[in-house]
């Protein structure tokens, strides 16, 4: 089958948002290196705002010794 005939059998048996589902294999490596820096993102702001949480509540504590 030619490129166009395959194109049209694909288009009469999936609809047009099914066929939106499938990226390359690139593609798929982008979104993941992106969700995956998204995610280290977080959890640093995650982190570091614990981290910040804990010397606020105890730098009461810390004003004693210094």
């Amino acid at each position: 089958m030619t490129t166009k005939a395959i194109q049209f059998t694909l288009n009469k048996t999936m609809p047009q948002s099914d066929l939106q589902i499938f990226d390359s294999p690139s593609q798929q490596r982008k979104k993941h290196i992106l969700r995956d820096v998204l995610e280290y993102m977080f959890v640093m702001i995650i982190t570091l705002s614990a981290i910040f949480a804990s010397f606020l509540s105890f730098s009461d504590k810390l004003r004693v010794y210094f």
